[in-house]
């Protein structure tokens, strides 16, 4: 002991004690003493109780704050002091639950001391090892000593408690404290095996910091085994690193075999999928599919697969449907995938409405199902819908809860897929600004954007430039900026616009000449509704006879292809005259209303109810705005009415253009007495 100092032992023992220490003290000449007491001891009672008049520079009363220093001794100092005291008193069963305690915790301590258990955690807590009342934990400060005292014992023990300890945390999921644990006593055949055991479920949880802590930890040990090759695979996959995670993925599964071979080669297909390369994917896939020995590998590889025959064939995506059906893999993940699917064929096949309802649907089974990949899936694919039926808002709905998502998946590319979607919906829905600046978002370079983003972001620029009316930016767009690759969809979807534009500025010849491609004709839904559309504008613009044209619109309506429809009107507003006065013009109007196309309507002669105005999505300041803006007021006398900057009502005025659709204050003016009246 050192001088000067009194140890208080927990409760049942303080007054026993007592007498004897103050004799002690008297006979020491003892002027300080540090006071240490379980929790709820009060220091009052205590004071009264031991000082007898001397200075007291410390207490510990088992709480979070544990030790509270007066002289300026370091707190860790004297907690290790008066931990060895109770160590030192414990028996041996006690030293070893405490040293569990310290590594799992109360419940994994419980399960690991079998039936005597409570006998031992009732100790542990009357001597004061635990703390928080019912729900009891282990100090840090105490944890750290134990950790420390575990380093004494001999290998062979050590390493006895860390195999019980680990596989206890394994099974339980308990992934960060198993690695807490390795990284203590780290072991390189325990440390392996471990993250084979936890790999899947850990990337699916979204903990990339912890596989790569994991990864680090064995590299440290030296390890060479082929799965740090896949961890580290999975961490760029997911991190958008798709040319390290191609190479990674596929020298891991030259390393290994069955289904964790099966898992590297998904990963370089992933990768390139992702970097728009179709050829490689499949290639990357099958070499997946022939090493899978589970069902689950094999869904994998036929998933991707089927996305990835969606580009380049749907006569093949259909068969890799049928083979999806026939697996009969259990569980939500599976059946989630399959409406995912379905709901996508029935995109293609020109039935929007239909595959919308479908997707919809599947989104009830999102609780069910855990699999990061096949609820981005999902999201993803019903914002695509959603975009295809001109349903904006709910597009750019869908697309924040699929950012939301991927952020917490770790999944880099799954964000960039819902900033793409989300500027499409921006553009449909005539928020120019903030389309713009969604389209800058996406075309930033970073190592997280895949191949098929930066290709896509350009269309998004172009139906941009045709929705301002800028068709020579749209026409100069498509000459300079895209580069499709070998995928037929964007081919045909390229094709699409410029017909559109071509026909818009009336060069029916180029028009008619960008329809025309050889090899099989284009079945995929965004170029096969878009070159409807062009020939549509042709048709009106070449006198060739309206009827078509509107049989067209029919169709389109009929099956829930209406964004290509909200383009071609914008490149041609009289594409909208020929619904006027017929069996169209109701779905027309709704259309407008929700591309908020209110001047097109009335170049067009057509009113658009009140109910349908964008007023009621004003913000009460942009309201107040609106209301003096109507009123003929400039920006400096709103900004003195309201007492706000002039730059700050210049944000919610543009603000205001962009919801409401129009360009210019007067516009803004007329739009207000439309509705008044």
């Amino acid at each position: 002991m050192h001088e000067g100092t009194v140890i208080a032992r927990p409760r049942a023992q303080i007054f026993i004690e007592r007498p004897r220490l103050t004799k002690l003290l008297d006979e020491a000449g003892a002027r300080i003493i540090l006071l240490l007491a379980p929790a709820g001891y009060g220091k009052t009672t205590l004071a009264q109780q031991w000082t007898s008049g001397r200075e007291t520079v410390g207490w510990y009363m088992g709480g979070p704050s544990m030790i509270d220093v007066a002289s300026g001794l370091p707190p860790d100092e004297l907690y290790r002091f008066f931990a060895e005291d109770l160590f030192q008193s414990a028996s041996p069963r006690l030293r070893e639950a405490m040293f569990l305690l310290a590594l799992a915790g109360v419940d994994g301590a419980r399960t690991l001391l079998g039936s005597d258990h409570a006998e031992l955690l009732a100790e542990a807590a009357e001597r004061g090892f635990l703390t928080g009342g019912e729900q009891r934990v282990v100090h840090p400060l105490l944890r750290g000593f134990l950790l420390a005292k575990m380093r004494d014992l001999n290998e062979e023990r050590t390493q006895a408690v860390i195999e019980n300890v680990v596989d206890y945390l394994a099974e339980h999921g308990r992934w960060d404290e198993a690695l807490d644990a390795l990284e203590q006593f780290p072991d390189h055949e325990l440390i392996v095996s471990t993250l084979n055991r936890g790999l899947a479920q850990v990337l699916d949880s979204g903990k990339i910091v912890t596989v790569s802590r994991w990864v680090k930890l064995a590299k440290r040990e030296r390890s060479d085994d082929p799965l740090l090759l896949l961890a580290d695979a999975e961490i760029a996959l997911r991190r958008g690193d798709t040319q390290r995670a191609q190479a990674l993925g596929e020298r891991a599964a030259s390393a290994i075999s069955g289904d964790l071979a099966s898992r590297g080669y998904l990963v370089a297909s992933f990768a390139a999928h992702f970097r728009d390369s179709p050829t490689e994917t499949a290639r990357l896939c099958q070499l997946a599919l022939a090493s899978a020995t589970s069902i689950e590998r094999t869904v994998d590889a036929l998933w991707l697969n089927f996305s990835n025959a969606l580009e380049r064939s749907l006569p093949e995506a259909f068969e890799m449907f049928e083979r999806l059906k026939k697996v009969g893999a259990p569980g939500s993940s599976h059946a989630l995938r399959l409406r995912t699917a379905e709901g996508l064929l029935q995109c293609q096949v020109g039935e929007v409405h239909a595959a919308t309802r479908y997707l919809e649907i599947a989104t009830g089974l999102l609780p069910e199902v855990s699999d990061p990949f096949a609820r981005t899936n999902l999201r993803h694919f019903l914002c695509y819908a959603y975009l295809l039926a001109a349903r904006y808002e709910e597009a750019i709905a869908e697309a924040d809860r699929l950012a939301s998502e991927s952020r917490e998946s770790a999944l880099q590319f799954g964000a960039a897929y819902a900033a793409l979607r989300r500027a499409g919906a921006l553009v449909g829905v005539r928020r120019i600004g903030q389309a713009q600046r969604a389209i800058d978002e996406v075309q930033r370079p970073t190592a997280a954007r895949p191949d098929f983003i930066s290709s896509n972001a350009v269309l998004q620029k172009v139906r941009l430039a045709i929705t301002t009316g800028d068709l020579d930016r749209a026409d100069s767009l498509l000459s300079r900026e895209i580069q499709g690759g070998d995928r037929p969809a964007f081919r045909g979807e390229t094709r699409g616009y410029r017909a559109i534009i071509a026909a818009a500025r009336g060069d029916l010849d180029t028009a008619k000449k960008a329809l025309e491609h050889e090899g099989e004709p284009d079945r995929h839904v965004e170029a096969k509704a878009l070159q409807e559309v062009a020939k549509s504008i042709i048709a009106v613009i070449g006198g060739d006879g309206i009827e078509p044209a509107r049989t067209a619109l029919r169709q389109s309506f009929a099956q829930g292809e209406l964004d290509a429809v909200v383009i071609g009107y914008r490149a041609c507003p009289g594409l909208v005259g020929i619904a006027v006065g017929t069996d169209l013009e109701t779905q027309m109007v709704d259309l407008l209303a929700r591309a908020h196309d209110f001047d097109i309507a009335r170049a067009n002669r057509l009113h658009v109810p009140r109910e349908f105005r964008t007023r009621e999505r004003l913000s009460p300041r942009e309201l107040e705005v609106y209301d003096l803006l109507a009123q003929g007021r400039s920006n400096q006398e709103i900004a003195r009415t309201l007492f706000i900057s002039e730059s700050t009502t210049k944000v919610h005025v543009r603000h205001i253009f962009e919801k409401l659709g129009v360009h210019s204050r007067a516009e803004a003016a007329r739009l207000r007495l439309t509705d008044e009246s």
